[in-house]
């Protein structure tokens, strides 16, 4: 196996997203949302696992890797209800079946059509910063001076 050239490091995540696919000239809706699940991101892009790679006759992969009037856009819902959800343009990588993982059997790598300092990229980073030091706040708790209590 050879080594892994990845842009920017990849951080774990699970955080539920929403699938929209939609047509560019008139920004409505192709098909009905699709619930899935951010298994990590990085600066440029995420993993996601999704029930299934197709909806109608939209193939999540094929029929937008190249697609100059659809797009899909990943909805992640902020915190607390405090702001609309993020909507971010993405356009798909790669995808693999997983017959190990039957709830989510599909992961698709999505790259982020915004630049790197686009302040919905910025939101989503500060998001996950956040959660990840909740977590580790956690952890350290439950791993320190708690441990024997």
């Amino acid at each position: 196996m050879g080594k892994e050239n990845r842009r920017s490091p990849r951080y774990k995540s699970n955080l539920p997203v929403t699938l929209l696919l939609r047509e560019n000239a008139s920004g409505s809706n192709l098909v009905d949302p699709l619930a899935g699940s951010l298994d990590d991101l990085s600066l440029h892009g995420v993993r996601l696992s999704v029930p299934h790679i197709r909806i109608g006759d939209h193939h999540l992969f094929y029929t937008f890797a190249d697609n100059q009037r659809q797009t899909i856009y990943l909805e992640i819902p902020l915190p607390h209800g405090s702001s609309p959800p993020l909507c971010i343009p993405v356009r798909p990588v790669w995808f693999d079946h997983l017959l190990s993982l039957p709830a989510q059997p599909f992961q698709i790598g999505m790259e982020f059509l915004l630049p790197i300092e686009d302040e919905q990229l910025l939101q989503l980073n500060a998001l996950f910063v956040e959660k990840r030091a909740r977590e580790g706040s956690w952890w350290r708790w439950l791993l320190g001076s708690h441990a024997g209590t």
